[in-house]
């Protein structure tokens, strides 16, 4: 192929890239989910400094955007449930075993301590059996919190992002770090493009599963972005070649790379880069802005018609060069 070579930028003022990144919609059911999580929050205390504590937390266990929040919240809602459903088993065995005994002193006629027998009995089975109802409330609770967060994690996101305000400017020794930073990452992504191109360019004619995920891909992309390949320079066999190459790290299959997926390419490519590093790369393909790269951004960075520089204040970027 032949494509235009990157072209380094100068450095501009940039605002900081702090993990998570921030969920946004315009959809109006999306918008009034929020608003109510965001009653919901502040009725249970949340203010500006814990907002902002939150996010420093979900960060600091690798959070980057709603899809890796939306598995931390699961795991942590679920996490509790196999002891519990085990304590509820023992609690429930106990129960019984308390009533059985009662039952068994009812019937003993002639036995000194059947009376007092009865009463332990009834005692210990109505006692577990409450502990059986209550663990099983919790467990029950569990699994709503697990759904309902799980699913709503990129509402929740952007309510705490809202409540937390606005990002404090840089300082100069910020930005300077920031400086660094971002020249790594456009090294980190002409080097895994380089990679990519000669890993997955010209993948083996003869399998045919590789073929139809390819074949699929860009249909989607032609029906759903309206890609040419020939508005790149390219033709069926290298489309489908890059076709190929995003739908192995488009993980969870939703015709977006997302920050994780990004990172992950990245990583697996041999260039790691850190979470706030992620963020920035991301921020350099995205050219549309909407949150993640899609096919024909990822198909400009690959034939590098992207031209890698720093987001200006605000976020805005050059758009590619056709």
């Amino acid at each position: 192929y032949s494509g235009l070579p990157l072209q380094r930028a100068r450095v501009l003022t940039t605002t900081r890239a702090e993990p998570p990144t921030k969920e946004e919609s315009k959809d109006p059911n999306v918008d009034s989910k929020v608003e109510n999580l965001k009653e919901e929050l502040k009725g249970m205390g949340m203010t500006k400094g814990k907002a902002n504590e939150i996010l420093r937390a979900w960060s600091s266990v690798g959070v980057r955007d709603a899809s890796q929040l939306r598995k931390l919240l699961v795991q942590k809602s679920i996490a509790p449930i196999p002891s519990l459903s085990l304590q509820a088993l023992f609690d429930a065995t106990a129960s019984f075993g308390g009533f059985y005994v009662a039952n068994m002193a009812k019937g003993a006629e002639g036995f000194p301590f059947r009376i007092g027998a009865e009463i332990i009995g009834d005692f210990f089975g109505i006692y577990y059996f409450v502990q059986v109802l209550a663990e099983i409330s919790v467990i029950s609770a569990l699994f709503y919190t697990s759904f309902k967060y799980g699913t709503s994690a990129v509402e929740l996101l952007a309510a705490v992002q809202q409540m937390a305000g606005p990002k404090s400017p840089l300082s100069v020794a910020e930005k300077a770090a920031q400086a660094v930073n971002i020249f790594k990452v456009i090294q980190a992504l002409e080097a895994v493009a380089d990679v990519l191109r000669e890993k997955y360019g010209d993948p083996p004619t003869d399998n045919s599963l590789r073929n139809l995920g390819a074949y699929l891909t860009l249909t989607q992309a032609r029906d759903d972005l309206g890609f040419k390949p020939e508005d790149y320079g390219l033709n069926f066999r290298e489309a489908s070649n890059i076709a190929y190459a995003f739908a192995v790290y488009d993980v969870n299959q939703n015709f977006k790379l997302e920050t994780s997926e990004l990172g992950a390419l990245c990583e697996s490519l041999g260039k790691k880069l850190e979470g706030s590093e992620v963020d920035e790369a991301l921020k350099m393909l995205d050219t549309d802005k909407n949150g993640y790269v899609d096919f024909k951004e990822f198909v400009s960075w690959w034939v590098k018609q992207t031209r890698l520089q720093p987001p200006a204040p605000g976020g805005s970027t050059e758009s590619p060069a056709q």
